[in-house]
């Protein structure tokens, strides 16, 4: 039975007790300043719920609430009344966890997973995307405390529009996991919630299969297994190598890889006639079945005009030479895919409009020039299936047959919010209009896949290219922040 002690901020469950830090942990940001819940002038206490009014001028009023069923507790936040000047909502406070038992630990999904003993000697990075939950600092929407057998699963209900702060500071023991809360298209449109699982004997074997039993009743779990059923060819992928080809490489001179100092390692072609020889060697040594996913297979070459990547590279043999290494792949009994962009949506696209972007709250686009197609902005999500579509039929027009499709971001970056009028997008419809790109190519028999993997797109998303341990992104002598463990 959970026992709830809000004067002292504890919480028992068998044994085991977890202190919450001090309220004033929680607090509202505003571009300006940061109000600490203890610091409003109106706080009210009721049965297990807690208001909080008057922070300087805001006008926002805030409600607290907890709800308990066997041994879980959930924590819930109305905003009752809406400020606009609200930018950040950091709640709830996190669990006390700085004791010095090297046998302590929290759990992260940073990438495949991390585990970091309270003592563990190695600051930790800020996490990718800020902590933003459904990016690559989060593929699975909780974190978990463990000491002496007792664990503690904080599972974000409501992760569209949230993320988590964590500090573990060398020679300092313990880790603080810190949830924030982010507005939805300026507002806090719908109420917070985070479900805080008290596990005995836990480890953290024991942690996720608690909660993918949870996902499983909810009806969130789906397997490759089930995967299969629907699509028998997804089973051949079992045993399977993986080879990375690139066509067409093409660094603009506005981009930030572009090498001024040597203008001709800007640019290089590989025929496709050449990559069909390259596998065919590759079987006589022996290889058995690959998946040969292609970069750069369009003109004007990899990471360029998206999302207009057209006609195949005609510098490397155009659509004839692009369909017969294709059939070179398929005698072989190989899968063949490509890569493609959905997000990136570069100015010198032949679609390229400004208005099918995603805006910012002040009416601007975001803008940069990282990549190697040069100046770019990113294309409203609620834009891409048209071009899924449209880009996927006119391949099959040219008789370009292909297995599988990689659309490049989709389960690694953050999910956007536009503020368009024309197409305004939560982040929780942008990760539903990703998820809808990779469900039309699995409907029209193209195996569907990303950069990273994640648990929206556990049903649309049937492999990725690139789920590393975090470490694996350091240089090989870099100090490890904590152990990797496959979560």
């Amino acid at each position: 039975m959970i026992t709830v002690d809000e004067k002292h901020r504890t919480v028992a469950y068998n044994g085991s007790e977890w202190e919450f830090t001090a309220e004033k942990n929680c607090c509202v940001v505003t571009k300006d300043d940061i109000f600490s819940f203890v610091d409003a002038s109106e706080i009210q206490h009721g049965d297990k719920e807690t208001v909080y009014a008057g922070f300087g001028n805001l006008d926002l009023v805030l409600k607290e609430s907890i709800s308990v069923k066997d041994n879980e507790m959930t924590l819930r936040l109305d905003v009752l009344r809406e400020d606009s000047r609200v930018k950040r909502i950091v709640w709830p406070a996190p669990v006390c966890f700085n004791n010095n038992d090297e046998h302590a630990y929290t759990l992260l999904n940073l990438r495949q997973g991390l585990l970091i003993p309270n003592t563990w000697p190695v600051t930790l990075s800020p996490l990718p995307f800020n902590g933003q939950f459904e990016a690559a600092g989060n593929y699975m929407p909780w974190y978990a405390q463990i000491r002496q057998g007792h664990g503690l699963l904080v599972i974000c209900n409501t992760p569209w529009d949230s993320g988590i702060h964590v500090i573990h500071e060398a020679n300092k023991p313990g880790t603080s996991v810190q949830p924030y809360q982010l507005p939805s298209l300026g507002l806090f449109r719908y109420a917070r919630s985070m479900t805080y699982c008290f596990i005995e004997n836990a480890d953290e074997t024991a942690v996720t299969q608690y909660y993918r039993k949870r996902i499983e009743k909810e009806g969130r779990l789906y397997t490759l297994r089930e995967k299969m059923k629907e699509n028998p060819l997804i089973s051949r992928l079992i045993g399977t190598s993986w080879v990375h080809f690139g066509i067409c490489k093409n660094v603009v001179p506005e981009s930030s890889f572009y090498d001024a100092g040597d203008p001709e390692e800007n640019h290089a072609c590989v025929p496709f006639s050449f990559r069909a020889e390259e596998m065919a060697k590759y079987h006589e040594l022996g290889a058995g079945r690959c998946y040969i996913h292609l970069d750069g297979w369009a003109d004007p070459g990899y990471d360029n005009c998206h999302p207009d990547p057209y006609p195949a590279c005609i510098e490397a043999g155009g659509w004839n030479g692009m369909r017969n290494m294709i059939l070179s792949f398929h005698d072989h009994g190989d899968f063949f895919g490509i890569h493609d962009q959905y997000r990136d949506f570069y100015f010198n696209a032949p679609s390229f409009d400004r208005n099918l972007a995603v805006h910012l709250e002040d009416g601007s686009i975001p803008e940069h020039a990282r990549w190697a197609g040069g100046h770019q902005t990113y294309l409203c999500a609620s834009q891409a299936l048209f071009f899924v579509k449209r880009n996927f039929t006119r391949l099959k027009e040219h008789g370009i047959t292909m297995d599988g499709a990689y659309l490049d971001v989709f389960t690694c970056n953050e999910p956007d919010e536009c503020f368009s009028a024309e197409h305004p997008m939560t982040r929780k419809q942008c990760l539903e209009y990703r998820g809808a790109c990779l469900r039309w190519l699995l409907e029209h028999g193209i195996l569907s896949s990303s950069e990273e993997v994640n648990e929206w797109a556990m049903k649309d998303l049937v492999f990725c290219h690139y789920a590393p341990y975090d470490f694996m992104l350091n240089k090989p002598d870099a100090p490890r922040e904590g152990i990797p463990v496959p979560l």
